[in-house]
């Protein structure tokens, strides 16, 4: 059961300035007349009851692995059911391996200290290169295998210039060369006075395969 409390309140208040009332001779004077009105809705509540299934608690996989310098990581949780509460069951024992095309191959050791979590120590990640992880508990094994994107492309050329719209702002210009061969993409990050933008510039090679590009960072903001 899901309860939504909602709340609408409307409240106005008029007062009218005074002002002397009509007088008769040797009756009212010097009297005021004074109007406050008050107007309020009142709070309504509704109830809605959402029919959320229950499911079977699965295991959730998360491995990362990058040519940073790093070695791979890998977290083993459950699953849990819409209505339960933000905690998920690490899983213990397992059997964590992560191989390349290269021949290389390591078994991850569970850390004492954070259960459900395992980690590699010589294996690292390369560009270009394939990795195949693999995990078995509790009689099942589960099998994936990713290869490396390439190396981020350097920059040509990083520039500015003032913006064409009339204003005087300030726009960053990055020129690179794309590699020969379709399915490149591109996510740049903007820093301004040393803080993040919160513009999301994304570019694909669709139309720029193997050419030189000039890529304008436009700011919303």
């Amino acid at each position: 059961m899901v309860m939504w409390n909602l709340l609408a309140c409307l409240a106005a208040r008029a007062n009218l300035t005074p002002r002397p009332s009509l007088q008769k001779r040797g009756s009212w004077g010097g009297r005021f007349l004074a109007l406050s009105l008050l107007l309020a809705s009142t709070a309504c509540e509704k109830v809605v009851n959402l029919d959320l299934k229950t499911t079977t608690s699965q295991l959730v996989i998360e491995g990362n692995l990058a040519d940073d310098g790093r070695p791979c990581l890998v977290t083993l949780s459950r699953s849990a059911n819409y209505t339960d509460t933000n905690t998920f069951q690490a899983v213990s024992g397992a059997t964590v391996t992560l191989t390349d095309n290269a021949g290389g191959l390591e078994t991850l050791r569970e850390s004492p200290g954070t259960p459900g979590q395992y980690a590699g120590a010589a294996l690292l990640g390369v560009a270009g290169r394939t990795y195949t992880l693999r995990v078995e508990t509790g009689g099942t094994t589960y099998v994936a295998t990713s290869t490396l994107p390439a190396p981020v492309v350097p920059f040509d050329k990083l520039s500015t210039q003032l913006s064409a719209i009339g204003t005087k702002n300030i726009q960053a210009v990055v020129d690179y060369t794309d590699p020969a061969g379709l399915g490149n993409s591109y996510l740049f990050r903007q820093y301004r006075n040393g803080r993040l933008n919160n513009t999301i510039f994304l570019q694909n090679d669709q139309f720029t395969d193997g050419k030189k590009v000039s890529q304008l960072l436009r700011s919303m903001g």
